[in-house]
């Protein structure tokens, strides 16, 4: 089989010509075919011995990874990011997505019809085609409501304290509820496809550690805060936000500069804010000395020193957020198993 690829180039057409591998006799036809996307054009002629190193290459495997991996997965990745990009800003809706999403397994379904690993109607080829297409939809929204998230907290940190320190936590309840809308949207989106198709769709994806922190938006946020911030943990990931809840919380308020003229009690305090609705509260916390506090506290406790008035919608969720001084941030982990000793299934879920 004979594979040329034709790319536009400064508005010139370029033609590389790749000979690859033939599968079987699935592959019988001479005629050149294409596959488009984008600005690429793949012609395939099946006339070469090769066309088993073309489906090595391509074929085997994750279906989304084949096909990203031929047109350049940089691309192909970074055009769904934008669009989740424009969803969280408010400019991409839900049905958009989901006409993306429908578009690119047709693309991979023909790409591996082209390949002649897929024939019209073997529906269990279809539903692996849907189920991979659907976990990397999945987890590039939850990534990318992670990054929205974290771009607004990065920019509110920079109001206080040293603007380049990651020793801050920022949670906006709105991303997790978009994640949230998106990801179950596609879920029903593939798996009407598949039981349309006659199959199942494959969802235990989850189950390997390294997939588990793209459950939902709250177990993204738990292991970068553990992993980057190291200021505070999720407690239980499980647990949904209230509505319009937004906290934020950094270690350092004050510069260098700023300290010159505060008085010595100040010069160590960090910033809580927490914000439901129209109600809002914003204190000075100090977490850097204290006997007995390695485990630091949750945000309730902290806040409860503050203000009795705490609207009971927030304190369970305001309970299930750990903070702590950085310097303890190992001690934090060890105690709850994070170090030291195995932990049965994702740490990213370990409720402790």
């Amino acid at each position: 089989m004979e594979i040329n690829v034709i790319r536009n180039v400064n508005n010139k057409a370029v033609d590389h010509s790749v000979n690859v591998d033939k599968k079987s006799s699935e592959i019988v036809s001479d005629k050149k075919e294409k596959i488009c996307s984008g600005v690429d054009a793949i012609e395939i002629s099946h006339q070469s011995d090769e066309t088993e190193k073309m489906i090595q290459l391509y074929g085997k495997g994750d279906r989304f990874t084949g096909y990203a991996d031929y047109i350049g997965r940089y691309k192909v990745e970074k055009s769904i990011q934008k669009l989740y990009d424009g969803y969280y800003a408010g400019n991409i809706s839900v049905e958009d997505i989901t006409k993306e999403f429908e578009t690119l397994v047709s693309k991979i379904q023909e790409f591996d019809r082209k390949l002649g690993i897929y024939v019209e109607g073997d529906a269990e080829h279809y539903g692996e085609i849907v189920s991979d297409v659907r976990r990397r939809f999945h987890q590039i929204a939850v990534q990318s409501a992670h990054s929205a998230n974290w771009r607004e907290g990065k920019e509110l940190s920079g109001q206080y304290g040293d603007s380049g320190s990651r020793s801050f936590l920022y949670y906006n309840a709105d991303y997790y509820y978009m994640s949230k809308d998106i990801t179950d949207q596609l879920l029903e989106c593939a798996t009407e496809m598949t039981s349309e198709a006659g199959t199942v769709l494959r969802t235990d994806y989850s189950q390997n550690v390294l997939f588990d922190r793209y459950e939902n938006f709250n177990t993204f946020w738990k292991a970068d805060v553990r992993g980057k911030a190291m200021v505070g943990d999720m407690i239980d990931t499980d647990l949904e936000p209230p509505k319009d809840f937004k906290f934020f919380y950094k270690e350092d308020r004050y510069t260098e500069e700023d300290v010159k003229s505060l008085p010595q009690e100040m010069v160590f305090d960090g910033i809580l804010k927490v914000s439901y609705g129209d109600w809002g509260i914003e204190s000075n916390v100090n977490l850097k000395y204290g006997a007995g506090e390695e485990n630091g506290h949750t945000s309730y406790e902290l806040l409860s020193r503050f203000s009795g008035d705490i609207d009971e919608k927030l304190v369970k969720f305001l309970n299930n957020i750990n903070i702590h001084y950085a310097f303890y941030h190992s001690h934090y982990l060890y105690d709850r198993g994070y170090y030291g000793k195995q932990i049965e299934g994702s740490i990213l879920n370990h409720k402790g």
